[in-house]
């Protein structure tokens, strides 16, 4: 496993953390951490094994950080149809960045009119609203004991800019009386696009780097303006005693990230500057 999850997951056998604990039933834990180059770490997910009630099986959860790294998801997909892997959980994600189709609203009336209707009786549905304070909404359609369960939310807003269009679809299958098909892993939208017949209209193919820099910038300018709230003063009392911007910055930088940046660091195309051109995923 530890080769698997080197050639075709991606993750380095230096990520491996064990923790001296059970997970689930299983005997070991080892979590998943990626060693950043300046002392920063990024969790990537677990591995799992060992136990007499598991029957001799491993288990390995990947995080949407894991998942951003792999750059051949057809070797996942013919590697997890070779040894007969068995997909527990899959999410996959829509998002509509100026929010020209998918909306709150949009989705309660997709509801009311019966478009996420399965043999004619409606999911069960519920609305976290956020009364206006600007953190998003999110309206959950179905139920993750039944193996399927959707969530449409204010992405934007959730990533910390109150003004953000940005939605997100995202629709949650878990193995529970179905099996999930790894080609799931290779075509991601059109297993999305079937899953309701509301979003029947959803393109095949989404910019996985155009998502990552959406939240990377918004969690960067989020970060400037709490450095300029909180400190920004004294920095500028600083800079006029040093006289040297880059002597205040040795002064006060630390090794790391805030950990609302964690999951960007490392990836060169997701913080503000990048040249890098969006791929499709």
């Amino acid at each position: 496993m530890r080769d698997c999850l080197k050639f075709v997951f991606e993750i380095q056998p230096e990520a491996w953390k064990g923790t001296n604990r059970k997970w689930s039933g299983y005997q070991h834990r080892v979590d998943l951490i990626h060693p950043g180059e300046r002392g920063e770490s990024l969790n990537l997910g677990l591995f799992a094994y060992g136990g007499d009630s598991q029957k001799g099986t491993m288990h390995t959860s990947l995080n949407a950080q894991a998942c951003a790294r792999i750059t051949d998801w057809e070797q996942v997909r013919d590697w997890g149809e070779s040894v007969g892997a068995v997909i527990t959980r899959v999410d996959c994600a829509h998002d509509d960045f100026e929010s020209r189709i998918l909306s709150i609203n949009q989705v309660r009336r997709w509801y009311e009119d019966g478009l996420f209707s399965t043999n004619g009786r409606p999911p069960a549905a519920e609305l976290i609203d956020d009364l206006g304070s600007g953190k998003g909404k999110t309206f959950y359609i179905g139920n993750r004991v039944h193996g399927k369960l959707a969530r449409f939310y204010e992405k934007g807003k959730k990533e910390g800019d109150p003004e953000s269009p940005w939605m997100r679809a995202e629709v949650e299958w878990r193995n529970k009386s179905r099996m999930i098909h790894w080609d799931i892993v290779v075509n991601p939208g059109h297993y999305l696009a079937g899953a309701y017949p509301c979003l029947a209209y959803l393109s095949t193919q989404q910019s996985r780097i155009k998502t990552i820099k959406h939240a990377a910038t918004i969690n960067y300018a989020g970060m400037v303006k709490w450095v300029k709230t909180s400190a920004g003063k004294s920095l500028n009392v600083m800079l006029q005693v040093e006289g040297d911007a880059t002597a205040v910055l040795e002064q006060v930088r630390r090794d790391g990230a805030p950990k609302r940046l964690e999951p960007y660091v490392g990836l060169k195309e997701a913080l503000p500057g990048s040249r890098n051109e969006d791929v499709e995923s």
